[in-house]
């Protein structure tokens, strides 16, 4: 039951949150969905200038929606945005905690580049110095 609890939270906080962000500015990779509830986890979902919804908003006013750019165009985009944001945060107070996590955001990134948008297996993720194999 307690774990029940907790998933539904997950949920409502964290992955609906993305599913709503992604679909709404038109992202359909599983990968690209990742990354926003990734971002959704880390960075909030407030209406603060570190939350998804401004890292979303920053990163279509840079790039264009991801129909004009193309979605993999746009995820770049939002791996820049989203990596500006963990090194100079608007709140100040998360800078030192949230710089270290910038290889979190470059190896989704890797995987981007590599082409595994669909998370489909065989791939190796490293981040932090480990690696990960998803089969």
């Amino acid at each position: 039951m307690f774990r029940e609890v907790q998933d539904a939270q997950v949920d409502d906080r964290y992955f609906t949150p993305a599913l709503r962000a992604a679909d709404k500015v038109g992202l359909r990779s599983p990968l690209a969905v990742a990354e926003l509830y990734d971002a959704s986890i880390q960075h909030g979902n407030g209406s603060d200038g570190d939350g998804l919804p401004a890292l979303v908003r920053r990163t279509t006013a840079q790039a264009g929606t991801p129909a004009e750019a193309g979605e993999k165009a746009w995820l770049d985009a939002f791996f820049d945005v989203r990596v500006h944001d963990l090194t100079h945060p608007v709140n100040a107070d998360t800078a030192d905690e949230w710089r270290t996590s910038v290889d979190r955001v470059e190896a989704v990134r890797r995987l981007a580049e590599s082409g595994h948008q669909d998370l489909d297996g065989p791939f190796t993720v490293t981040a932090f110095g480990s690696r990960y194999s998803i089969r």
